[in-house]
C-alpha cells in the first residue's frame, strides 16, 4: 500500500484551526531523543481503529499459526478516548475500514501505547473522496499546548484475563474518587499509587482476585499511570519516587512508534504481600496543579467466556478487550462523568461475562477472600 504524507502547508488546510504538524522522526532519532512529548491529540468519536500486535522485537506477530488467532488485527470503534497521534496525517487507499464514510481513509499513528506485546494503533481521523483533503472528521483534534499535558493507552490482549478488566476499571474509579476528594496533584508533592487507589485497605473489597492475588491485574493501570509520568517528567513536571518493576517475562512492552521509552524505564508494578512496594512520584516545583483523567472504551466478543470453565475468570485471552488511557491535566477534569463512564463498563462487562457466580478466586458478599 502506497504511503503518501502531507506537507505542513497541505496538513493545516487540512486540520484547519487544530494548526500543528510534526515530521515522524526515524527510529534512530527517537532512540537517541527525549520521549515524544510534542504531540496533537486526537480524541475518538466513534472512530475506526485498526490494532495490530507485535512481538517483544518489534514484529508482526504471526495469527495464521495454531493457537494465534487471537493476535489477528482487529478492527474497533473506540469513543471519548484522547490519544496522542504522529503527524502528518496522512490518506491511504485500499484501508477496508468498516463503514468507511469515503474510499481514502486519513490515518495517524498512537505511539504512546503498551501491552504485554506491544500493540500498534491506528487511528482513521477522517474520510475523503481523494487526497486534496479531508473532508469528514471521526473526532477532534486538540492542539499541542491544550490542557493535556501528558496521555498514555493501554490496549493488549495477550495477557488480559476478565477479573484483570474488572479490576483495572475499578482502579481507575477509586483513583478518580481520590482525586476529586483530595484536589489536585500539588508541586513539591508525593504521591503514591497504593494510597491514591485505596487497593490494600480503603477499597480492598471492591476489587477481585485476578489470578492467585488479590486484586490481579492492577498493574496494568500502575505501568499506564508511571508511562504517562514518565512523559509529564520528559517535560519538567514530574520526577519518579519509587517504581518496581516486573519480572522480565512480565513487563509491559514498548511501543517502537517511541523507543525513547523502554520496559526498563517505565514499566511499574505494585506488591504488598509478602512484600511491600508501591509506585509514587513527585510533582516538580514549578510545575502548575495537575489531575488524572481517566477514559475507557470497551469491545465485547461475540460470546463470553465458557461459563462451565473453573478458571473462566482468570485465564487468557480474555472475551473482551479494554482499551484505556491515563492523563495529566492542567485544568479539572468532570470526574463524575468519567466515573459513570468507567461504571457503566465495568458493570456491562460483569453481567455479559457474568461474575455473580460464587467463582473460586473472588470475594464473598461480606468481603472475606475465596482462595483459588
Amino acid at each position: 500500500m502506497e504511503k503518501e504524507r502531507l506537507s505542513r502547508r497541505d496538513f493545516l488546510k487540512v486540520a484547519g484551526t487544530a494548526a500543528f504538524s510534526m515530521v515522524l522522526p526515524s527510529a534512530k532519532e527517537v532512540e537517541t531523543r527525549e520521549p515524544l512529548t510534542d504531540l496533537p491529540k486526537f480524541i475518538t468519536q466513534d472512530t475506526p481503529v485498526y490494532i495490530e500486535t507485535l512481538t517483544r522485537g518489534g514484529s508482526l506477530i504471526d495469527s495464521t499459526l495454531p493457537g494465534n488467532s487471537y493476535y489477528y488485527p482487529e478492527w474497533v470503534h473506540f469513543n471519548g478516548l484522547p490519544l496522542d497521534i504522529l503527524t502528518p496525517i496522512r490518506p491511504e487507499r485500499g484501508y477496508e475500514v468498516p463503514g468507511a464514510l469515503g474510499p481514502v481513509a486519513w490515518v495517524a499513528d498512537v505511539p504512546h501505547a503498551t501491552g504485554i506485546y506491544p500493540p500498534l494503533m491506528h487511528v482513521v481521523v477522517g474520510f475523503s473522496q481523494d487526497e486534496s483533503r479531508m473532508e469528514i472528521m471521526n473526532g477532534s483534534l486538540r492542539r499541542k499546548n491544550e490542557d493535556i499535558v501528558a496521555t498514555y493507552a493501554f490496549s493488549d490482549r495477550s495477557r488480559i484475563y476478565p477479573s484483570k478488566i474488572y479490576n483495572i476499571l475499578t482502579a481507575l474509579t477509586c483513583i478518580s474518587e481520590w482525586q476529586q476528594e483530595n484536589g489536585p496533584l500539588t508541586p513539591g508533592s508525593v504521591y503514591s499509587y497504593l494510597d491514591m487507589s485505596g487497593v490494600i485497605h480503603r477499597n480492598a473489597e471492591r476489587f477481585l482476585i485476578g489470578g492467585y492475588v488479590d486484586a490481579g491485574g492492577v498493574c496494568a493501570s500502575v505501568t499506564t499511570m508511571s508511562k504517562c509520568v514518565f512523559l509529564a517528567s520528559a517535560m519538567g513536571l514530574t520526577e519518579e519516587v519509587a517504581r518496581v518493576t516486573h519480572s522480565p517475562n512480565l513487563q509491559y512492552g514498548e511501543n517502537p512508534l517511541d523507543r525513547a521509552i523502554t520496559r526498563a524505564n517505565s514499566d511499574a508494578t505494585v506488591e504488598w504481600y509478602p512484600l511491600h512496594s508501591d509506585y509514587r512520584f513527585r510533582v516538580l516545583p514549578g510545575s502548575p496543579p495537575l489531575y488524572f483523567s481517566f477514559s475507557a472504551d470497551l469491545v465485547l466478543n461475540e460470546e463470553p467466556v465458557n461459563p462451565a470453565s473453573p478458571a473462566r475468570h482468570r485465564s487468557w485471552p480474555s472475551d473482551a478487550r479494554l482499551t484505556f488511557t491515563i492523563s495529566l491535566r492542567k485544568t479539572l477534569p468532570d470526574y463524575a462523568k468519567e466515573r459513570e463512564s468507567l461504571n457503566l463498563l465495568r458493570n456491562q462487562y460483569a453481567e455479559f461475562h457474568n461474575f455473580d457466580d460464587g467463582f473460586l478466586g473472588g470475594r464473598t458478599p461480606d468481603g472475606v477472600i475465596v482462595r483459588p
